[in-house]
């Protein structure tokens, strides 16, 4: 073999600490663009990544060809770096699908919380969930708004929270059958909570409480929350831009237009109850939450329309709401 051709492959050989540094910078680009749920900006270095794995595999033939065995053993090392770095970049981190990440159902909620209490003609049942540590204070706090608000313990305890609960409506259940409703009658309360919809950035739980307290019928409410995972904020109607009040308000109206079926026609009277003017429909008491499909918003039963129109609710997808965001709140929403 020629001097010169030699040293080439010689110099070339020696270049192993550089290939097997850029292919673990690469891995890191990687995950931060990931994590930013932009997917062209973590191919792109995936696929620089395997080009520099070729390049290499072919440091570690020339090494041996030039007889430098020593830089052979260095390319195989950073070879294992690289296949490191990519395995805890990306096939230790959550599966990337579509440009969002995929968590496994329990990363935000992982242990389940009841109370049951089941007597003659009385069931009382509350099922919780208990979220991470940096949520659960926030949680507690939600839960214990819709459950009841009169529980003053710590926040963060949530089995005491559920316990405290469960006993109060089942006490509350025995005072209504103490008082005399038809003995053909039973009573319940049933409160169930379910982790609905999660990104890297914010977590929605979703609670639905049904009763029957013996009269005409029973009453539903369900209620929608969303947490980030920064600070453990819930977002509030406040993520509605101030100069986009009434133009947010009118597209959720055109919305509800489609709930009540008179997307030609237009809401009439008929169809709300306690509401003087179509076009001042108040926003829903409960905030508004995060959805795989968009931001999502309900009422409660009576609270714009009488039982039989149910829980008039929508889903206004993020291409059209974003507009209307603060720039904290479009921030939780995946791109």
């Amino acid at each position: 073999m020629e001097e010169s051709t030699r040293t080439v492959l010689t110099r070339f050989s020696r270049l192993w600490p550089v290939f097997a540094g850029v292919s673990v910078l690469l891995c890191i680009a990687g995950i931060v663009a990931g994590l930013n749920e932009s997917l062209l900006f973590m191919i792109v270095p995936m696929v620089i990544f395997f080009i520099m794995v070729v390049v290499q595999l072919c440091q570690m033939v020339v090494a041996v060809i030039a007889g430098r065995w020593k830089h052979f053993l260095g390319g195989l090392l950073g070879l294992a770096l690289s296949v490191l770095a990519f395995y805890f970049c990306f096939i230790n981190q959550p599966e990337f699908i579509g440009g969002k990440v995929d968590y496994p159902v329990d990363i935000a909620a992982s242990d389940t919380i009841t109370y049951s209490k089941s007597e003659e003609r009385l069931t009382c049942d509350i099922v919780a969930l208990m979220p991470e540590t940096y949520l659960r204070q926030a949680v507690g706090e939600w839960l214990s708004g819709y459950l009841g608000g009169t529980y003053t313990g710590e926040m963060d305890d949530l089995q005491a929270l559920v316990d405290y609960y469960g006993t109060s409506h089942t006490d509350s259940l025995r005072v209504i059958l103490e008082e005399g409703i038809p003995d053909f009658a039973e009573v319940s309360y049933d409160a169930g909570m379910e982790r609905s919809y999660e990104n890297l950035k914010a977590v929605t739980f979703e609670l639905t409480i049904e009763q029957f307290l013996g009269g005409a019928h029973p009453t539903s409410e369900f209620f929608g929350a969303t947490f980030s995972k920064e600070d453990g904020r819930m977002l509030t109607w406040d993520i509605i831009r101030p100069d986009s009040r009434q133009a947010f308000h009118d597209m959720l109206v055109d919305e509800l237009k489609d709930y009540f079926g008179v997307k030609v026609d237009g809401i009439s009277m008929e169809h709300l109850l306690g509401v003087d003017d179509v076009q001042h429909i108040p926003l829903p008491q409960s905030p508004p939450y995060l959805t795989a499909e968009g931001l999502a918003f309900i009422y409660q039963q009576y609270e714009i329309a009488p039982y039989a129109m149910g829980l008039p609710s929508a889903i206004i997808p993020y291409s059209r709401v974003k507009p209307f965001l603060t720039d904290a709140a479009r921030e939780l929403i995946p791109e």
